[in-house]
């Protein structure tokens, strides 16, 4: 080989080891793979507290074959808990409720009985399902109503007595969340009790003793805060 064949030779040694060298340097960057955004489920767990309004209407037998149709508002506050595993949604839940509940029916003795309902509660365990900030749900539990009846025979003299009754309560109902503590929520709940005898007072030809059944349903909507 001649003096210049050994000189190319060598350059050409030499711009090899530098390519590799700089590779060495620089490895391939390669562009990363694209962010799956993975969004927050919304968590339902948490204790509330709220508020609601609607109406109210029930229903009374008499022990001599008299019905009567309540109607009026339905108002109150109620406080509770959840717990959430995956998608179910574990809670109880306790409300007072002011009514307004009031009829009348005449008996075919000629005697008018009335019914009046101002306050009933309701301690109830719920079990719901959630996608995600909807959350439907069903309740069930205890119930504890009063009421007051008045009776009237044909001269127009009255009679009262009041009674404090316990029962069931069963509903079910929808809630949305619109954030971390403010969601609203619609339900119906129905109230039954058995039939209780009434112990009266006052003057006139009524008897002093009446069994009459009591039940009351419910349908509202209202507001919980969560905390």
């Amino acid at each position: 080989m001649g003096r210049w064949g050994v000189v190319i030779l060598s350059l050409s040694c030499a711009v090899a080891s530098c390519s590799v060298e700089a590779a060495d340097l620089y490895p391939d960057i390669r562009p990363a793979g694209p962010v799956i955004y993975m969004p927050r489920v919304f968590d339902w767990t948490g204790i509330y507290v709220g508020g609601f309004l609607g109406g109210s209407w029930a229903s009374t037998a008499w022990d001599d074959g008299a019905l009567a149709s309540l109607h009026g508002f339905a108002g109150g506050g109620q406080v509770g808990a959840n717990l959430q595993a995956g998608s179910v949604v574990f809670g109880v839940n306790a409300d007072l409720v002011g009514m307004g509940l009031s009829g009348t029916v005449t008996a075919v003795s000629g005697r008018t009985h009335a019914t009046t309902s101002h306050w009933a509660t309701t301690i109830t365990g719920r079990l719901g399902y959630t996608f995600d900030r909807l959350l439907l749900y069903g309740k069930g539990g205890m119930a504890v109503v009063q009421d007051q009846e008045t009776t009237t025979d044909t001269a127009g003299l009255s009679k009262i007595g009041t009674a404090t009754r316990f029962g069931w309560a069963a509903g079910a109902g929808g809630e949305f969340a619109f954030d971390r503590h403010w969601s609203v929520f619609a339900e119906y709940v129905a109230l039954g009790f058995v039939s209780q005898i009434i112990n009266f007072t006052g003057a006139g030809a009524a008897p002093a003793q009446a069994k009459v059944n009591l039940s009351v349903q419910r349908a509202v909507g209202g507001v919980n805060y969560r905390f």
